[in-house]
């Protein structure tokens, strides 16, 4: 029997598996767009726009049957005919994250082209565990610089936040990828398959680009109900964007690669495969007023800090330091103590003491492992090393490398301390490099010098570390310069006013003193030291006789090299 609107009685609407429950007088001859207008009016209890209207059927047969109202069939469908008319209860049900997932392919990675093109995967390298959905309300415009009116306009309508785990199929792809011969080329393919990265958390809604300031023709279009607009109706298409149907994928926040959430065995090993590199250069001014203490504590900038305290990164920072005047020579140093980020102790040395506004660049890098995942090729071969210097009873300690003496091979380093206190926090830690012909190895020699009482002290406890560049091919960004009347001149190609990374070599085990370098704009001078010290007063200095040469080594990039998708989130369009 047919129900009059004046007399239908209130209805118990329900969410299913869920406690929410409230009563409400609706009209049964109403349609279900109609109907969820009137429960999306003044209701704070249920979000309407992440829930669909449900049929709950029962027989003898088939026992009870749930049937999911499309949301494209509300308006052919009434009250009465879905609702269970002798309880009086309408059945709701939260949008499933299944749907989404069907619609978007969740589990399915990127790939972005070298044109900036971000195309889907083919194979699911995951499996969603869980799922969270969310409304959300926001809108972005954006202005054409020369007509500054909007030329885009964005709707964002809901956040999926999700669990991924590596498919068994991906899993086995990645373990026998490592076993292979040719490692990086099969993971080369598994990015084809599977694509670079993936998100965990995704925005729906719309976008629209236009091609003039009138807002009548748009050169891009996503999200909404899909038809042509001859004159485009802003209140009409994001109306429609209330529909999760018609809710588009627009933003990808915090996307990682694929093999981030590889168990730690694999996810360490392709690290490993792929090689440490450098991954991160940035280079910045510093002032300071120099007073008698001739040092400065810098703080290491966030973005560096960042990458460093990524364990999986296994990074170290190097530093290059050069005086824009010109005036004096510096030395650097980290310290990292227990409990405390690192930072980088600049000594200026001068012949004699004298108080100015000290004028540098900081050339900073970060070489280790690449957590994007960066399969692409190096045009040199970086490798990190690391050593501790401990209980030396003497100001100059040397020790060979498990280095060839090799011409291709480049070596520089800088000491890092795990404590400054008052008893150290004047020495300055030096280095150089040498050739030993006669064991063909490389070698090194770190030496400490006083600069409050100007003499050579004995050598605190530190852990040198090196990174060594191989070149495979000729370039103006690294090399070897021999010195002329201590000063060796950059090859003119190479000249920019970003500090270098320099070391200083000498010809034998025998041919090792405590020598400094002062880098310039154009070139390097040999920097030697007064000394106090009765029994160092004649100590032997190097010559070019000694075949002294420096190797040099620069970076044209600033920020993260390689991929860069996991610091920012990724506009799809």
């Amino acid at each position: 029997m047919c129900k009059n609107n004046n007399s239908d009685p209130p209805v118990t609407v329900k969410v299913i598996n869920d406690s929410i429950k409230f009563s409400k007088i609706l009209s049964w001859k109403k349609n279900l767009s109609q109907i969820r207008s009137e429960l999306e009016e003044n209701n704070s209890i249920i979000d309407m726009e992440l829930s669909l209207f449900v049929k709950i059927s029962t027989s003898k047969d088939e026992g009870e049957r749930l049937e999911v109202i499309d949301r494209d069939d509300e308006n052919k469908r009434t009250l009465e005919e879905i609702m269970d008319t002798k309880k009086k209860v309408l059945y709701l049900q939260k949008y499933p994250w299944e749907n989404f997932n069907e619609d978007h392919k969740l589990e399915h990675g990127y790939t972005i082209t070298n044109n900036n093109v971000l195309i889907k995967a083919n194979k699911k390298a995951f499996t969603i565990t869980n799922c969270e959905i969310k409304k959300i309300v926001g809108k972005r415009t954006e202005d054409n610089p020369k007509t500054k009116k909007e030329d885009f306009i964005e709707y964002s309508k809901v956040s999926l936040s999700f669990k991924l785990k590596p498919t068994e199929e991906f899993i086995i792809r990645v373990r026998k990828a490592l076993e292979s011969d040719n490692i990086l080329q099969k993971l080369r393919e598994i990015v084809k398959d599977y694509g670079e990265f993936i998100s965990e958390e995704i925005i729906l809604g719309g976008q629209v680009y236009f091609e003039d300031s009138s807002k009548n023709k748009y050169k891009l279009f996503v999200g909404g109900e899909k038809r042509d607009y001859s004159s485009f109706n802003e209140v009409e298409w994001s109306k429609h964007l209330n529909n999760l149907n018609n809710l588009h994928c627009i933003k990808l926040i915090k996307p990682i690669s694929i093999f981030q959430l590889l168990p730690d065995e694999l996810r360490k090993g392709v690290l490993s495969s792929i090689g440490v590199k450098i991954i991160y250069t940035k280079t910045e001014d510093c002032k300071y007023d120099l007073k008698e203490s001739r040092k400065r504590v810098e703080n290491i900038p966030q973005d560096v800090l960042t990458i460093f305290q990524n364990e999986d990164s296994e990074c170290e920072i190097f530093v290059a330091v050069i005086d824009v005047k010109e005036k004096d020579f510096f030395n650097c140093r980290i310290s990292h103590q227990d409990g405390e980020d690192p930072k980088l102790i600049i000594h200026c040395i001068q012949k004699k003491f004298k108080i100015r506004e000290c004028k540098l660049k900081i050339r900073w890098m970060v070489i280790g492992y690449d957590v994007n995942f960066g399969l692409n090729s190096s045009d040199f071969d970086v490798q990190l090393e690391k050593f501790k210097v401990q209980n030396c009873d003497d100001h100059i300690y040397k020790r060979f490398l498990e280095l060839k003496s090799d011409p291709s091979v480049l070596c520089f380093g800088i000491p890092k301390l795990s404590k400054l206190d008052r008893t150290n926090e004047s020495f300055t830690v030096g280095h150089h490099f040498f050739d030993d012909q006669k064991n063909k190895k490389t070698g090194l020699c770190t030496f400490s010098y006083c600069l409050k009482q100007k003499q050579n002290v004995n050598l605190p406890e530190f852990t040198f570390h090196m990174f060594i560049i191989k070149c495979n091919n000729t370039s103006c960004n690294y090399g070897m310069v021999p010195f002329k009347k201590k000063i060796s001149n950059w090859p003119k190609i190479s000249i920019n006013k970003k500090p270098k990374f320099i070391s200083i070599y000498s010809s034998g085990e025998n041919k090792c003193s405590p020598i400094f370098l002062k880098q310039k704009i154009n070139g390097i001078k040999i920097k030697y030291l007064k000394c106090n010290n009765e029994n160092n007063i004649s100590q032997p200095r190097l010559h070019e006789s000694d075949n002294l040469q420096h190797a040099y080594f620069q970076t044209n990039h600033e920020g993260r090299i390689g991929r860069y998708y996991l610091l920012f989130f990724l506009n799809l369009f």
